[in-house]
């Protein structure tokens, strides 16, 4: 069926009687795919895991185990994943000045909301749920760039201004 060095990957189908034997060459294309059919004493008389509990739990052993064998690259992996998600959003927040006061460092920008309905905090998206393409696009279309003091005073005049509204309503 194959050659040595090749791969052999058997997948069972959906079908009672079918099963895909498939030989791999290491680059992943298919060198040879053949169908063979089998008697149902072979598959012991029923659907291998037609029972949804019993699917559930094949598959948990299955996960369970492989993860125990790939631990160490699943971790790399993450890894990996998480420092390009950061220097991506440190990279982006590297581009942007404050609106007020022109100062330029990826350490001090923050992002203030001036559409506030379906508000998302970026930084959230971004650091979190590694998610920058979503964390720049909310940025852009609903934020302005501002240094962390600026955005400070920003706030605490909104609260003053709200605050003063609130006074007048109830005749103070």
């Amino acid at each position: 069926m194959g050659c040595v060095g090749y791969h052999r990957q058997h997948t069972k189908c959906q079908q009672l009687d079918l099963m895909w034997i498939q030989a791999l060459h290491p680059e992943g294309r298919v060198l040879v795919r053949k169908s063979v059919v089998l008697e149902k004493e072979t598959l012991g008389g029923q659907m291998p895991f037609k029972d949804p509990e019993k699917r559930k739990a094949k598959q948990k052993l299955y996960s369970r185990r492989w993860y125990e064998g790939n631990r160490q690259h699943v971790i790399k992996k993450a890894k990996t994943n998480k420092d390009r998600t950061r220097a991506a959003w440190t990279a982006y927040k590297a581009k942007q000045r404050c609106s007020h006061c022109r100062k330029k460092h990826p350490a001090i920008i923050d992002f203030h909301h001036v559409i506030k309905e379906g508000k998302r905090s970026v930084n959230y998206l971004a650091v979190k749920q590694f998610n920058v393409s979503e964390a720049i696009k909310e940025a852009e279309e609903k934020c302005i760039p501002l240094c962390s003091n600026c955005h400070r005073i920003l706030h605490w005049h909104e609260t003053r201004r709200s605050m003063r509204k609130r006074r007048k309503k109830r005749g103070g």
